[in-house]
């Protein structure tokens, strides 16, 4: 209700007033004055959360050996919050004709959303950190595809639409390539126990930009929902008789565990159900998929997915190319950031029957 939001708008005030030191509880104060300006109760709502967004920064970054996790997570998210309006900016461009001069207003306004993200990386905080990974790797692949669907001139004949069709996914090329880097150094942040949405936001995109490596559907039996709680009772009561659990129950649990970001826990699930059955196959899968795209253990994914093609021929040709994928793979590229592409599509519109390199 409108009463309560200014009621708890006032006290925060107060407070902040009252206590502008020590830093942690300042910024915190700060923090929940911005938040309360979300809901945009008034029209002045989003002015105000800005300006309040912008003292949450300027306080911690400010704020020298008093900075603490607490104070860097929410200069971090204020500074992501901040770039929400460039974003709209940023979308607002379309590459329409004239598009030398779209092309251009767009590539600007993207740069201006690197460098917020960049800044919020700054922040060392995994949850600011991945989020401006994800959002940095969206604008990547948002520009890419922003080229590829850009209007195209008018006089262009059948031959020189054609090539110059070509040319723009050349140029769209090296966005997509950034965008697959920046998601995939999301990814393998679950290696360390990084688990959050943004990280599961990569690897959904992952699978559509290579599903070979990345869209690996995990198997359970029909017979066990994949919940967490139901699967703990079961295992509980079956211990509590003294009797094994099922390899098919502790192999469901393997599987919720992991989508809550347990991965070791999952990983000991579907080794217990191998232990107690060396010939379950669904246990080997996932277990694979866990080594292979969660735990970062390429070797012990390669003979689990090997045995798993054993025990189900019928799967055998697509566990084949899942191998030939995680041999061919590329090491992981180094932490220095590549640099941004830089697009030549509207310098092409000039000579459209130049032939592909």
């Amino acid at each position: 209700p409108p009463s309560l939001h200014s009621s708890a708008t006032a006290a925060w005030e107060r407070y902040l007033q009252a206590h502008p030191q020590p830093l942690e509880p300042a910024v915190e104060a700060r923090w929940r004055l911005a938040e309360l300006h979300r809901a945009e109760l008034h029209k002045s709502d989003a002015v105000r959360r800005s300006t309040w967004l912008r003292a949450v920064q300027q306080a911690d970054a400010a704020g020298g050996d008093a900075r603490t996790p607490r104070t860097r997570r929410w200069g971090g998210l204020a500074t992501l919050a901040l770039a929400e309006p460039l974003q709209t900016a940023y979308q607002q461009v379309k590459l329409v004709e004239p598009l030398q001069r779209q092309l251009k207003a767009k590539k600007q306004r993207m740069d201006d959303l690197l460098k917020v993200y960049a800044a919020a990386s700054e922040a060392g905080v995994a949850e600011v950190t991945t989020a401006a990974t994800y959002r940095t790797a969206a604008l990547y692949a948002d520009f890419g595809q922003a080229l590829i669907k850009s209007e195209r001139p008018k006089k262009l004949n059948k031959l020189e639409r054609e090539q110059y069709d070509v040319l723009l996914e050349e140029q769209a090329f090296p966005f997509e390539e950034r965008a697959i880097e920046l998601h995939e150094a999301n990814a393998r942040r679950t290696a360390s126990g990084v688990w959050d949405e943004w990280v599961r936001n990569s690897l959904q995109a992952l699978a559509g930009f290579k599903p070979v490596r990345y869209a690996k559907p995990e198997r359970t039996d029909a017979a066990y929902t994949v919940a967490l709680a139901p699967l703990q009772t079961a295992l509980t009561e079956a211990r509590a008789r003294g009797a094994e659990p099922p390899p098919g129950l502790l192999n469901a649990l393997g599987v919720a565990l992991r989508r809550e970001g347990r991965f070791d826990d999952a990983r000991l699930a579907y080794e217990e159900a191998l232990a107690l059955d060396a010939q379950a196959a669904l246990p080997h899968l996932n277990l694979a998929i866990l080594h292979d795209l969660f735990l970062g253990d390429t070797a012990r994914a390669q003979v689990l997915y090997q045995r798993y093609a054993e025990l189900v021929p019928g799967e055998a040709t697509q566990v084949n190319r899942w191998l030939a994928e995680l041999k061919a793979r590329k090491p992981a590229p180094g932490e220095k950031p590549a640099a941004t592409p830089t697009p030549t599509a509207a310098a092409t519109a000039a000579a459209p029957t130049e032939t592909r390199r």
